[in-house]
C-alpha cells in the first residue's frame, strides 16, 4: 500500500513541484522576497530602540537621546519596509527580463512606472502618499511586474518597435524602440487605473486585496497553518524542498510581519501569527513542524537503526 502511495507521489507531485520551482514568474517572486530579507531584518532592528525608554525610564539619558533621534532611527525602516512594494516590482521585472533575455533597464523602468500608475495617490499639498508603496501594495507590485514585462515581451515578439538605421548609435536606437512599447504598456495600466477609480470607485491595490483576501486570511488560521506544515513535511519526505511553496507563502507572511510592526509601533498588540518571527519560533524551531519531538523519540527508541541514524 505504501509503495503505491510513494510511486503516486513521485509520479505526479514531484514533477509538479519541479515545474513550480522552475516557473519563471514564481521564481521571480521567490527571488524578490529573498532579496527583501535583509531590509526586513534591519528595519525590524531599528524599531527595537523605541521600547528601551519603557524599560529604563524616559528620564534616562539614553532614553532622552533615543526619543530625540527617533525619526532618524526609523529611516532604515521607512526606506526599507515602507517602500517594500517598489523594490519587489523592480526585482520581479529584473528577474523576468533576465529569464526572457529582454532589455533589462527597459523592463525594470516599465515595471516600476506601471506599478506607480496603479498605486500612487497625491496629497493635497502635491506630495505622494506612500500608503500602497509598502506591504499593502505587494500583490499589486507582483501584478505590475508580471504584466509590464509580458507586454514588453509581446511587443518585441510582434515587432511593435521603431527601427532606426544601423548608423544610429545603439543607445539612441534603443530609446526609439522603446516608444511604441512604452505607449502600449502605459496605456494599458492607465486604462486599468481609470476603470478601478472611475468605474469601481476604488484603488487597484484594494481590488487585489479583496481578491486574495480568502487566501491571505486563511494563513492566519491554526487549521490552515497546520495543514501547510503537514504539506511541507510531506513534500520534503519525497525529496522536494518546501521552498517551492515560498512564492505563495512569502508575500503573505511578509505582509503580516509589516502589519504586526505597524501595530506595535502604534502602541497596539501584534495580531498575526503567520509572520517570520512567530513562525520561526513556534513552527520551524528545530525544523519545519518542530521536528525535535521526532528526534527525541527516535533517540529513546529500542530500534538501533533509529538511534544511530541521528
Amino acid at each position: 500500500m505504501y509503495s503505491k502511495f510513494e510511486n503516486f507521489m513521485k509520479k505526479y507531485l514531484a514533477p509538479l513541484a519541479d515545474k513550480m520551482d522552475k516557473e519563471v514568474h514564481l521564481s521571480a517572486v521567490k527571488k524578490a522576497m529573498v532579496a527583501m530579507t535583509p531590509l526586513l531584518i534591519i528595519g525590524s532592528f531599528c524599531l527595537i530602540p523605541e521600547a528601551i525608554p519603557n524599560m529604563i525610564g524616559k528620564n534616562h539619558v539614553i532614553s532622552q537621546w533615543i526619543l530625540t533621534n527617533l525619526d532618524i532611527i526609523y529611516i532604515p525602516y521607512n526606506v526599507g519596509m515602507a517602500l517594500m512594494s517598489v523594490y519587489v516590482t523592480v526585482i520581479i521585472a529584473y528577474q523576468l527580463a533576465n529569464s526572457y533575455k529582454l532589455d533589462i533597464p527597459g523592463c525594470v523602468t516599465m515595471g516600476l512606472v506601471s506599478f506607480l500608475m496603479l498605486v500612487v495617490e497625491f496629497t493635497e499639498d502635491g506630495g505622494i502618499s506612500k500608503t500602497y508603496l509598502g506591504p499593502k501594495g505587494l500583490f499589486c507590485a507582483m501584478f505590475a511586474g508580471f504584466i509590464a514585462v509580458e507586454l514588453f515581451r509581446w511587443c518585441k515578439k510582434k515587432n511593435f518597435t521603431i527601427k532606426m538605421p544601423d548608423t544610429v548609435p545603439d543607445f539612441v536606437s534603443r530609446s526609439f524602440e522603446m516608444i511604441p512599447i512604452s505607449v502600449i504598456i502605459i496605456g494599458f495600466f492607465l486604462i486599468v487605473r481609470i476603470v478601478c477609480v472611475n468605474v469601481l470607485n476604488t484603488m487597484p491595490p484594494l481590488i487585489f486585496t479583496a481578491i486574495f483576501a480568502p487566501l491571505v486570511g486563511s494563513m492566519d488560521n491554526p487549521i490552515a497553518y497546520t495543514f501547510l506544515k503537514m504539506l511541507q513535511a510531506l513534500i520534503f519526505f519525497f525529496g522536494i524542498h518546501p521552498s517551492v511553496l515560498s512564492p505563495i507563502t512569502s508575500p503573505i507572511s511578509t505582509q503580516f510581519l509589516a502589519e504586526n510592526i505597524a501595530a506595535v509601533q502604534a502602541g497596539h498588540v501584534a495580531t498575526h501569527f503567520y509572520a517570520p518571527g512567530p513562525e520561526s519560533a513556534f513552527g520551524n524551531f528545530t525544523g519545519s513542524g518542530v521536528t525535535i519531538g521526532c528526534v527525541f523519540w527516535c533517540l529513546m527508541s529500542k530500534n538501533k537503526a533509529l538511534k544511530t541514524s541521528w
